[in-house]
Order: structure tokens, then sequence, then C-alpha cells
């Protein structure tokens, strides 16, 4: 963990509005207060003295009367000699805040990611489970400029146990679509509209009957932890997850959790698998891919087209955004702060994307262009200091707004108490990891391997964890009405 001040005597950059002058050295005066956000080095890694300059003396010159520091975790993966899987970056930083507040070191501010490679919790989840956060309904039910910047299901999916512990970012809602390359695409004589369906309908398609396809079961696998395997076929984006082989579908009114290898969606995308034929003699790659629209997209860095199922747009209630640690002494100051991030754009444009004319410029359409320097590109695309509403639209990285149109989990603010069947998890995962190699990839004989592997599950404790979970669910949801 290090600390990057803002009075670093190697300040020697522009400032914001004038590249040509030097920027003048911030120093706190005695009366003013220190905050400390602390974030962790896989969400953000930039050059921070520069910026934390600019960023104080602006606070200064609006009569604040606090100045901000940044603490960094470093969560970077790390593989010890003898080891399969890298630790988890999650449970790093993570256990790097624990270990900041059993020594009462300075925390005013907490960032959250929605990534989660942990043992069990999403940032925003572990450090409410933890008592780590001060509840926040009383400055936001205050401050109508932060009411008027974020969208009330923003909030919603914000809430633990009916109050808000976090300030959050932009609710974006994740689509299930299909990423092929543009070349491929044309020299096979298919279009965007041929690949708007799930697997089993396409692979029943005409256009594609003659020809050799492949696509991929699971593009991305994750271990860390309880040994958190992501199911085939990008089955995050139909059901809320709780365990990989248990969760609860988005597209349903009930809050009931299944195992999703007995459903519809699951059982069909594994069977329509032995029609694919084989990676080396396919002719078009399709990739399981998330969407962020109900458009196509083309990536002219690779030259992939990402190809959306459908106009549904998930989101499970993963928050990230800010929140205040409960053992600051400075909690008033930070949520000026905080609601400053979220509706000074001046204030949100500098900490995000750097010093003008330093690390990005000013389009003639309002949009922003980053540094192509490696040096100077300070800014990181995943916004992580303010709502993306009152930024000016990176040109590399467009954002759309797409909250109105997102479907909420019915299990949104749920959190699953793993502990009473953490061995039958633990079984389970290791039944998926056994059966993926073959049964997801179209190897042997699908009824027997189908077969198999749900009689494996069974044994495991499938239906411990279902029970268990139906159970949590209908607590939850009596306290939650």
């Amino acid at each position: 963990m290090f600390s990057l001040s803002a009075c670093s005597t190697s300040d020697k950059n522009t400032t914001s509005n004038n590249t040509s002058k030097k920027a003048t050295k911030f120093v706190p005066s005695k009366n003013m207060t220190k905050l400390v956000l602390v974030t962790n080095t896989h969400l953000f890694d930039g050059e921070y003295q520069k910026v934390l300059n600019q960023f104080n003396l602006k606070l200064s010159e609006l009569g604040k009367k606090y100045y901000l520091d940044i603490k960094l975790i470093d969560n970077s993966p790390s593989l010890k000699k003898g080891e399969e899987e890298a630790t988890s970056y999650n449970k790093k930083y993570h256990n790097g805040v624990l270990d900041m507040k059993s020594k009462n070191e300075q925390v005013d501010i907490i960032r959250f990611d929605t990534g989660d490679d942990s043992d069990y919790y999403n940032d925003y989840d572990y450090f409410y489970l933890n008592n780590f956060l001060t509840p926040l309904d009383d400055y936001i039910n205050k401050d109508t400029s932060i009411k008027n910047i974020i969208d009330d299901k923003s909030f919603t999916a914000a809430k633990r146990n009916g109050k808000i512990y976090a300030v959050p970012d932009i609710l974006n809602g994740t689509g299930r679509g299909w990423n092929v390359k543009t070349s491929q695409l044309k020299s096979s004589g298919l279009t965007e509209k041929d690949l708007e369906s799930e697997r089993w309908e396409i692979l029943n398609n005409s256009k594609l009957s003659s020809k050799k396809i492949f696509i991929d079961p699971q593009a991305n696998t994750m271990s860390a932890g309880l040994e958190l395997s992501e199911p085939p076929y990008c089955a995050e984006l139909y059901y809320d997850l709780i365990t990989p082989c248990v969760g609860v579908k988005f597209d349903s009114d009930s809050a009931k959790a299944i195992n999703i290898y007995q459903d519809e969606y699951i059982t069909k995308s594994i069977k329509s698998t032995y029609s694919m034929g084989s990676f080396d003699k396919c002719k078009l790659s399709i990739v399981p891919a998330y969407t962020s629209s109900d458009k196509v997209t083309t990536n002219s860095i690779d030259g992939t087209i990402t190809i959306p199922i459908n106009d549904k747009l998930y989101s499970c209630g993963n928050i990230s955004g800010l929140g205040i640690a409960n053992w600051s002494k400075n909690a008033n100051y930070a949520y000026d702060l905080i609601s400053l991030l979220n509706t000074n754009k001046e204030l949100a444009t500098l900490l995000n994307y750097g010093i003008e004319g330093v690390n990005y410029t000013k389009n003639d359409d309002g949009t922003v262009k980053l540094s192509n320097s490696e040096d100077d590109n300070y800014y990181n695309p995943n916004c992580i200091f303010s709502n993306s509403k009152i930024l000016p639209t990176n040109a590399d990285y467009p954002y759309t707004d797409n909250s109105k149109d997102t479907v909420l989990s019915p299990i949104y603010s749920f959190i699953f108490d793993y502990n009473k069947v953490k061995s039958e998890i633990i079984a389970t995962n290791k039944v998926i990891t056994k059966y993926k190699s073959n049964l997801f990839v179209g190897k042997g004989d699908y009824a027997e391997l189908s077969k198999k592997f749900n009689e494996d599950l069974e044994k495991a404790g499938v239906q411990k964890i279902v029970d268990e979970a139906n159970k949590q669910i209908a607590i939850w949801q009596k306290t939650n009405k």
C-alpha cells in the first residue's frame, strides 16, 4: 500500500486551462482537513501527483476546508510457485482495507468495483457485511443535486436491507450477444440478423446447416476462492447466479432459485454443442459476448463485430461507486466531496480524465480524446470516481446511458450466506470443472454424459444449495417488502 500525496515537490506540470503556465504547487493550510480515498491498483494505476495537485487547487478555489489524498492498495494477482491459480485481486483489496481498519488508519472514502473474483462477495457487499460503511440515506435525502443526477433505479440497486451505503455510478445493464470477426461474417454469406438469436436457433438456421462453425462454449473461466467457474454460454447473462450451478432467472417475476443445469436455456445450449463441428474445420467462429446496448457495434481495433441477441439488458445490482468508511472522523466532508464528484463537471473531468492538454484534448463535438502517450494516459475507462452522466464522452470509449432499459434482477439486493452449504458449493463446483472439458464442448455421448453429470451434481448436494437459497430468499423478501 502506498499514498499519493497531493503536495509532491515533483509537480512541474501545466494547469488544465493553459498548458504554457506552470502549475501552482498546492500546499494545504493548517486549518484544512485531509480526506483519504482508498482504491486499488487493479482499478486505477496512473499519474496521480500532477492531477491531485490540480484537483486540490480547484477545491481550494471553491473555498473547501479539505483536500484529497489517494491511498492505493496493491491488489495485483500473484502466482506462487507450485500453485495453479493466481491470488484473488478482490480478496487482496478487501484484506488491505480490513488491515487499515484494524490498525485504525485513516480512511474516509472507499471505492467499490463491480468485479468479483473473491471467495464470495463483490466489494460493496463485502464492506457492507463486515460493517465498514456509514449509511448515506440522510445525506442523499437532503442532497437534491445528487438525486437529479443519479437515477432511482441505481439507488434501488444500491440498497442493502433498506438502506444505501454507496453513491453508485450509472447503472449499466449487460445483455447477451455474439462476437464474430467481420471478415468471417462477410465471407460466410451471413448477416447480423442471422446471429440475433440463441445458440440452438443459430445452429438450426438454414443458412448455417451446411457450414462448419464454432461457437465457443466457455469463452472465459474464472477460478478463485471456492473455485468459482462460469457456466457455459454466458449463462450469467440469463441468470443472477448464486453459485455456478444455482441461479435466479432475470426474466422471471418470481425470485426462485433453481438448478440452472436443469433449465431449458442451459440444457438446449449444451445439447446444441453437438451440432457445431470442430474448431479446426470451421470457417466461422462465434464467441459469447457481453453487450451494452441493443445495437450492433464494430470494434475497429481487432475487426470484430458484436451482435446482441435481444434488446434486454440485465443488472444483478452489483454496485460500483463511493462509500464512507464508518471509522472516518470526517464523514460530512467526505460526503461533500462525493457529492461534488457526482455534480461538478470540472472536478469530475479532472479526476477521471486528468489534465487537459496533457492527458487529453477536447474535440470540436465536445468529446475528449485521450493522450496516445503511455506516460500521459491517466484515464481509466471505468469512470471510477464520478457519475458518467456529467463527464464529457470519451471518443474511444463512448458511453450510453441504458439505465432506463435495464432489467433489475428479482434478487437485486439479496446477499446469500454461503456458510451453511460451503462444502456442497465446493463439491458441485468440482463436478462442473470435471465435465466442462467434455460435456460442455461436445465430446462423447451426450445422453450418457448429461445423465451422469446431473447425477453427480445431485450427489454433490446441488438440491441442498437450491433449498437453502430459496429459504434465505423467502426471509429476504419478507424483510424487504
